[in-house]
């Protein structure tokens, strides 16, 4: 056989061997690529505004409503935690007193506090207390008193207020905030 031969008859040989290499589809297995799990959760901040006085513990000479001097207590709990915020020395003697007349506003440092991975089911609960003083002398109509509801779930930010008497000559007061729940997907598996 002559080298043209050989070299004739082994390129045929290799083009019949490349030929059923590629020919042949079933080749190695590959897995497919799973796709992600997620579950959806909500995030919530609870944000304190300010408390509104709706109407005063005093009257003046004259009968009519006078400043009178408010503390308050907030307590934002569920889940597992629990977040306090209020006036200093609240329902003491000492306490700070904001002399307010209907009307009027105690305003302090807006506090926000936060959950996350909650569901819709989730219970947050808002407390909110106020007492009223006259000097070293708590006042017996508003004395220590208290009020709660539940955080409501709605995605987005909202305006909500919680309160204390309804009539002017309860010592009415109301605790305004924001509740923003948010929406977010986390891995699972």
């Amino acid at each position: 056989m002559t080298t043209l031969e050989t070299l004739t008859r082994n390129l045929a040989t290799l083009t019949l061997l490349a030929t059923a290499a590629c020919s042949d589809a079933t080749g190695p297995e590959i897995d497919p690529i799973d796709e992600p799990q997620f579950a959806v959760v909500y995030d919530l901040d609870v944000t304190t505004r300010y408390i509104e006085i709706l109407g005063s513990c005093d009257t003046n000479a004259l009968g009519t409503a006078s400043a009178g001097e408010f503390q308050y207590k907030v307590v934002v709990s569920g889940e597992g935690q629990e977040h306090t915020q209020a006036s200093s020395g609240y329902n003491t003697v000492t306490g700070k007193n904001y002399q307010k007349a209907p009307g009027g506003e105690i305003d302090f440092t807006n506090r926000t506090f936060s959950w996350r991975a909650l569901t819709p089911s989730s219970k947050i609960t808002m407390r909110f207390w106020g007492a009223e003083w006259d000097g070293v002398v708590k006042d017996g109509r508003m004395k220590n008193r208290g009020n709660s509801e539940q955080v409501r779930f709605a995605v987005g930010r909202k305006k909500h207020d919680i309160g204390l008497g309804s009539d002017p000559d309860a010592c009415g007061i109301r605790l305004h905030y924001y509740a923003t729940w948010t929406e977010r997907k986390i891995p699972v598996g």
